[in-house]
């Protein structure tokens, strides 16, 4: 029996190592790759689909810089910052 085989869904890349991959169980991100597919007309990706470790960081690579938002305690009133 021969090793499976597995390819990027975003850039292509193939590999037989599974731990180069990670398999999409995020019905959101699956939604913005599909979003910004849409712009290069690319084929529609599904949850189970397999995307290589380097795409998965650039997926999930945070957008924008930390901003500071004012909350107010419940309980005691205190107002605090907070860094989203």
């Amino acid at each position: 029996m021969g090793a499976q085989s597995y390819t990027c869904v975003i850039c292509g890349y193939t590999s037989d190592s599974r731990a180069e991959f990670v398999e999409l169980r995020d019905p959101v991100g699956v939604k913005k790759l599909n979003e910004r597919g849409k712009k290069v007309k690319q084929t529609q990706i599904a949850e189970g689909d397999f995307i290589c470790s380097k795409c998965s960081l650039e997926l999930y690579r945070p957008s924008g810089q930390p901003r500071s938002i004012r909350a107010v305690c419940p309980k005691c009133g205190e107002a605090f910052e907070v860094w989203l």
